[in-house]
């Protein structure tokens, strides 16, 4: 019989930035959105193996892991930039020609909302369980058959406080599934 355990700790860093466009007559916009997520996490891995014929290669394997938590600030900002060409006309009507103005905002602005919007919050990843089977033949040929159990519909959020978020919850235990993993080698 052979035990093992493994305790992972998790470093998330994402980013992600897009930009979205459009040109009219006269001028158009540009949109760009910053977002970035980054927090720790941890879960607890845990298993055996157990060859129960001593003199043969066969064994059984089990192992499960603990649900991860993860800790995880969410930082999003945007940034909106306009150029219209107006025509400019005389008191009586005429076209004099035309003149360009420029509009840009930014939500780390102090006129805006002061920096970055900042989201704290914990989420909770399914657990896993696996069982597996294998061994080797003349000493040479290995054969081996595992099976994998994750439902995902058990993922679930908390807000900054530890206040269940009831609405995603709901959707993912709706929306998500099952996930039966086998592998045959």
């Amino acid at each position: 019989v052979y035990l093992g355990a493994t305790l992972t700790a998790y470093d998330v860093d994402r980013a992600l930035e897009s930009t979205y466009s459009e040109t009219f007559y006269g001028g158009g916009y540009t949109l760009r959105n910053f977002y970035r997520t980054v927090g720790k996490g941890y879960d607890l891995k845990l298993g055996a193996i157990v060859r129960p014929f001593p003199e043969s290669s066969f064994r059984i394997g089990v192992s499960a892991t603990t649900p991860t938590v993860y800790a995880l600030h969410d930082y999003n900002s945007a940034i909106i930039s306009s150029t219209v060409t107006f025509d400019d006309f005389d008191e009586a009507g005429e076209f004099v020609g035309q003149h360009t103005e420029s509009f840009s905002k930014d939500t780390q602005s102090e006129d805006a909302l002061g920096g970055d919007l900042r989201t704290d919050y914990t989420m909770v990843a399914p657990a896993k369980f696996n069982v597996s089977l294998g061994g080797t033949i003349g000493g040479s040929f290995a054969l081996g058959a595992e099976y994998e159990y994750t439902d995902f519909g058990n993922i679930a959020l908390y807000d900054m406080y530890g206040d269940e978020n009831r609405y995603m919850n709901e959707h993912t235990a709706t929306y998500f599934n099952v996930q039966h993993t086998l592998r045959v080698g």
